[in-house]
C-alpha cells in the first residue's frame, strides 16, 4: 500500500498573509478615498460660501446684520423682563397692585350672592329678619343687653347668612378684603409691598396683645414690655419661617 505524502505548502505562498496585506491595503485606499472626498467637499462648501458672501447685496448685507441685531436685542429684552419679574416676585405685590386685586375680588363676591339691587339670592342662608326685630324689640331701652344681642351669632345669622352657607362664606371674606384695603392703602402711602405692611400690621397687633397679657399687678413696666417685645418676635419667627 503506497504511502500518503502530506500536503506541503509553499514557503513563498501564505494564502491568509495575503487576505491580510489584501485588506489592509484596501482598507488604507478605502480610507485615502473617503478622505480625499471629504476634503473636497468641504472644499466646495467653502467656495460655495465664499461665492454667496461675495455676491450679496449691500442690501442684503444690511437685511441680515439687522436681523442678527434684532434677535440678540429680543433676547435681551426677554432676559432683562425676566429679570424685572423675578424681582418682583421678590418685593412682592405693591399697595396699588392690591387694591386693584382686593376691588376685583370684592366686586366678584358681591355678585356671587346678590343681585345689582342689592337683594339676596340665596334668602334662605339668612335667618328670618322678622326674628332679630322681635328680640332687638324685647330689650328695648336695655343698651347693654341690646349690644350683647348684636354681638351674637343668632343675630349675625340675620345680616350675613347661617354658618356654612354660601352668602356668609361670601360676607365672611368681604370683610376680610375690607380689612385688606386698609393695608393696602397705608402701604401706598408708605411705599411698603402690602405683604410687608400686612406683616408689621400682624406683628404690633401681637405686639397689643402679649402687652395686655403680661399687664399684671405687680410687674415691672420694663419687664412688661420685654416680655411683650420677645414673646412678639418669636411668634413672627415662627409665623413667618421660611
Amino acid at each position: 500500500m503506497a504511502e500518503k505524502t502530506k500536503k506541503l505548502t509553499s514557503p513563498y505562498l501564505d494564502l491568509d498573509s495575503l487576505k491580510k496585506e489584501f485588506k489592509k491595503s484596501y482598507d488604507a485606499r478605502v480610507k485615502e478615498d473617503y478622505e480625499q472626498e471629504l476634503a473636497k467637499k468641504r472644499r466646495s462648501e467653502e467656495i460655495k460660501k465664499k461665492v454667496a458672501k461675495e455676491n450679496i447685496s449691500p442690501k442684503e448685507e444690511m437685511i441680515d446684520t439687522m436681523e442678527t441685531g434684532t434677535k440678540l436685542l429680543k433676547a435681551r429684552m426677554n432676559w432683562e423682563d425676566a429679570e424685572a419679574k423675578a424681582k418682583k416676585r421678590k418685593q412682592g405685590e405693591t399697595g396699588s397692585e392690591a387694591e386693584k386685586r382686593l376691588f376685583k375680588e370684592l366686586k366678584t363676591l358681591r355678585n356671587s350672592v346678590a343681585t345689582s339691587s342689592g337683594d339676596a339670592l340665596y334668602p334662605g342662608d339668612l335667618t328670618d329678619p322678622e326674628i332679630a326685630k322681635m328680640q332687638l324689640e324685647t330689650v328695648k331701652g336695655n343698651k347693654d343687653a341690646r349690644s350683647t344681642y348684636m354681638d351674637s351669632e343668632d343675630y349675625r345669622s340675620t345680616k350675613i347668612g347661617e354658618p356654612g352657607t354660601p352668602t356668609r362664606i361670601a360676607n365672611e371674606r368681604m370683610d376680610e378684603i375690607k380689612g385688606d384695603l386698609k393695608i393696602s392703602q397705608q402701604a401706598i402711602k408708605e411705599n411698603k409691598s402690602f405683604k410687608d405692611k400686612k406683616r408689621d400690621i400682624e406683628f404690633q397687633n401681637k405686639y397689643k396683645e402679649f402687652y395686655k397679657r403680661f399687664t399684671i399687678p405687680g410687674i415691672n413696666p420694663k419687664k412688661r414690655d420685654h416680655l411683650a417685645k420677645i414673646s412678639a418676635q418669636e411668634w413672627y419667627k415662627k409665623a413667618y419661617a421660611k
